[in-house]
């Protein structure tokens, strides 16, 4: 039963889909009710709960009549994240939004805005910061999914330092504190309440304001689900200092770096779906960059030059196909690709041409539709040989309405039987998803849209348990058929009559350490991709929110997990199960 938002007492505006729980400690997350949490602060009467709380709809109902809830708190730093379903249809001069912000004329805001757009046309995600009253700091992205079909998580995390907005856990944009040394306004010192809102921009939302809304598919309604707040809860006064300087513990700004897969993943996001970035529009500047472009561009050079071996590579020029040629197309530029299985004898495979030893790779999989019973698609790495290492993503295909298997695994010397199953959040054939392995001497690292799923430490020298260190690997891409297995374990078939069976990859980012030999002994290629990585902290510990994000994962979508599997073992389990793995 839905439940009405009760109005709030004095002030402007509201949250959306957040609350700030929290004292003044950085670190603390919180889970909330919208019910109670939050007030409603402009239209009462166009917004409600559901879920007992935990889910929240907010309507626009006319030009004039839409809706807005604040948190009841207010907070000086921290991450404030939901998950929404944008309008879907015809949302043509709807605004719906997810933003922080303090109060008065000369106020700090933090905005991630979603423009509407005619049915068939993509959202615009349109970012902004403001600092002592002026903003003019715009960002724009095309979605690469579709925000409509479920719900896609979204993050603003603000620290002393920067400011990131993250999609889905992949960050989109990073905005720097070059306040002291820069005079680059910052919000700093103004206490924000976290807002949503969905109101009518007809005139200027949805390309330059040519195209109207149809109030006649009115009421437009934006849902928001789960809420997940970081924050320290602050009201002005002392606390601030207080708030800063929790926030500035563990290393200062450079414990808060992105790693070097997030940036890879920034870097992808940015070079093929930013459509608008003020700092490269000249003619809004007299001909002149923004004074902040020029040390954005100090912070990329530094990141790319400490990443070692980045490339954004092209599927076309940095991968063969040994299997299977004839199966496999290239879009024109490249950076698409489609793996086709014919029949039960012949699939596709795809192998970078270059060897690595530890980094991150990544690419987007939209996974076969319909009924892929009998298939399976695959993303991973591996050495050759026989005692080879391996790391895996298979995606076990099912019958149609039936959620694929999300199947992990890792081989080190020839030795796997490591399985974590998850079934996928997501319809993974709708639209392109991103998968990637983060691979360090610390640890590997299974991430699907930026959350990690799983952990796998290194325990190799202290207790025996055997961990990829010293052989070369690929990266390789793959769909092929295991009827006998993949599916129900084997109870049901491929129809091969609704082959060809299509999985699509788009863009290939990769932040390795090359390497193709390991002889030398210390001067060995290995030895020194192990040193490179072993002198990066954040390559060992993911941060509070990976954790807190993988643990949510883990509780309500893994379906099978070894160390839990004792009949397997005959009532024991393998030694790593009871180390911690994060």
């Amino acid at each position: 039963m839905a439940a009405k938002l009760q109005g709030g007492g004095g002030g402007a505006a509201a949250m959306g889909a957040v609350v700030v729980v929290v004292a003044m400690v950085a670190g603390v997350a919180s889970g909330g009710n919208f019910y109670e949490e939050c007030d409603a602060t402009w239209e009462p009467q166009n917004c409600w709960s559901s879920d007992n709380g935990k889910s929240l709809s907010l309507a626009l109902v006319s030009n004039s009549s839409g809706s807005m809830i604040r948190s009841k708190r207010q907070f000086v730093y921290g991450s404030v994240s939901t998950s929404v379903q944008l309008v879907p249809g015809n949302s043509a001069g709807t605004v719906t939004t997810f933003y922080t912000s303090s109060l008065g004329d000369k106020h700090d805001e933090i905005d991630f805005e979603f423009l509407g757009n005619e049915t068939g046309q993509p959202y615009t995600i349109h970012t902004n910061v403001y600092a002592n009253g002026v903003g003019d700091k715009e960002m724009q992205f095309k979605p690469w999914f579709d925000p409509t079909d479920g719900s896609h998580n979204y993050t603003i995390s603000w620290t002393p330092c920067r400011i990131v907005w993250y999609i889905d856990g992949t960050p989109i944009r990073v905005f720097r504190n070059y306040q002291s040394s820069n005079s680059v306004a910052f919000p700093t010192w103004q206490p924000m309440y976290a807002y949503s809102s969905i109101w009518a921009a007809e005139d200027w939302a949805t390309q330059k304001g040519r195209v109207k809304t149809d109030w006649s598919k009115a009421p437009f309604v934006a849902n928001y689900h789960g809420i997940d707040l970081d924050v320290c809860e602050c009201y002005g006064g002392d606390c601030v200092y207080g708030c800063a300087a929790a926030f500035s513990q563990g290393g200062g700004c450079a414990g808060q770096q992105l790693t070097g897969g997030e940036m890879g993943q920034m870097k992808w996001v940015q070079d093929n779906f930013r459509i608008y970035d003020y700092c490269v529009d000249y003619k809004r500047f007299n001909g002149q960059m923004a004074p902040e472009l020029s040390l954005l561009l100090v912070v990329f050079a530094t990141a790319a030059a400490a990443a070692v071996g980045l490339a954004g590579a092209s599927f076309r020029d940095e991968c063969d196909i040994p299997w299977e040629p004839q199966n496999a197309r290239f879009t024109d530029d490249g950076n698409g690709l489609s793996l086709s299985l014919v029949s039960n004898y012949s699939g596709c495979m795809l192998r970078t041409k270059k060897q690595f030893i530890f980094g991150s790779v990544s690419t987007l999989i939209q996974l076969v539709p319909g009924n892929s019973a009998g298939t399976v698609t695959t993303y991973y790495t591996s050495s050759v040989g026989d005692n080879h290492d391996e790391i895996d993503f298979e995606f076990l295909g099912n019958k149609t309405g039936q959620p694929y298997t999300i199947h992990t695994n890792i081989y080190a010397n020839g030795v796997g039987d490591k399985e974590m199953q998850f079934k996928p959040w997501f319809n993974p054939t709708d639209g392109y998803h991103n998968y990637t392995v983060s691979w360090t001497p610390c640890m590997i690292v299974w991430y699907i849209d930026g959350t990690p799923i799983r952990v796998f430490r290194n325990y190799e020298k202290s207790n025996g348990v055997a961990f990829p260190t010293k052989r070369p690997m690929y990266g390789y891409s793959s769909i092929w058929a295991a009827e006998d297995w993949a599916t129900q374990g084997g109870h049901v078939k491929a129809d091969w009559s609704k082959a060809p069976f299509v999985a699509n990859y788009r863009g290939l980012n990769i932040n390795v350490c090359e390497c193709s030999t390991t002889s030398g002994g210390g001067n060995s290629c290995a030895a020194k991709c192990a040193s490179t990585y072993n002198s990066k902290s954040s390559v060992c510990q993911l941060s509070d929110s990976e954790l807190a994000r993988m643990r949510k994962v883990q509780d309500d979508y893994r379906i099978y997990n070894y160390c839990v599997d004792p009949k397997r073992y005959n009532g024991s389990v393998p030694v790593e199960c009871s180390l911690p793995q994060y």
